[in-house]
């Protein structure tokens, strides 16, 4: 059988070796199930699970235990590493998985080799590499069912100088919403996605290489994942000290009405 080798304590082990609870999920398994993000990846993965908030920051949770708040200065206590770089803010999840090698779900307390802000555990993201030889691709993905749209990325890899190479990853998502909006006709929530991705590997002599990374993303969501469920009558009351019995309001006069999440 193959070997499967992880970096969850920053060196290359074993997974058999390792006193850590790690799942770990190879790029060619993510390529093949056509996961984009990791709340694709969530119902794989055991004891994991992550929630795409509208609003603010991502929700995760690692054997049902997270931090849970929407505000952008929420640090979550499931960590995110990325080729060795350690993100405190959870919207990272959205594009990690664009030409990933390996995604190590690590459950437990990570603190003694990660640090702080990974008490409940840690995901370990390692990118594909730049190549010694020039390679490319291009994909291009169409979904006619919910969520309609388009998806493409282009990859280029390869050498820039003798001890210099390049990886530059475009990825780029146009998507409508999976939720109808029964009085506006509108599908929510749909979006937007631009993601690109230099990485550069220099050999500075032959026992050690400094790497760089450059990422830049553009999420663009349209609609909140919820429909006007009833309109309240027509009629002109002013806002203040309304009640809700009287049932003045309207949708389009007053922009009044209730709503059902989903």
């Amino acid at each position: 059988m193959e070997e499967i080798v992880v970096t969850a304590r920053k060196r290359e082990e074993s997974l058999q070796n390792i006193p850590v609870s790690v799942l770990a999920i190879s790029g060619q398994q993510i390529e093949e199930q056509g996961l984009y993000d990791l709340a694709a990846l969530a119902p794989y993965t055991p004891n994991f699970s992550i929630v795409q908030a509208p609003g603010a920051s991502d929700l995760i949770f690692m054997r049902g235990v997270g931090t849970y708040g929407s505000g952008i200065h929420f640090e979550p206590s499931v960590g995110q590493v990325f080729n060795g770089f350690f993100s405190t803010r959870s919207r990272l999840s959205r594009t990690a998985l664009i030409d990933v090698a390996q995604v190590e779900v690590l459950r437990g307390p990570q603190g003694p080799v990660i640090g702080k802000n990974t008490s409940l555990g840690a995901l370990n993201i390692t990118s594909n590499r730049p190549t010694e030889e020039f390679e490319g691709s291009f994909s291009l993905a169409l979904n006619s069912e919910a969520s309609q749209g388009v998806e493409t990325q282009a990859i280029f890899s390869g050498p820039i100088a003798d001890n210099l190479r390049g990886r530059l990853v475009v990825d780029y998502q146009d998507v409508d919403g999976w939720v109808e909006n029964r009085f506006t006709g509108n599908t929510l929530q749909s979006g937007k996605d631009t993601t690109i991705r230099a990485l550069l590997d220099w050999d500075i002599s032959d026992t050690l290489t400094a790497e760089f990374l450059y990422q830049y993303n553009d999420l663009d969501r349209n609609g909140k994942p919820r429909e006007v469920v009833e309109c309240f009558n027509p009629g002109v009351i002013p806002r203040t000290g309304f009640n809700p019995a009287t049932r003045g309001f309207d949708c389009q006069l007053n922009a009044s009405n209730q709503t059902g999440n989903f």
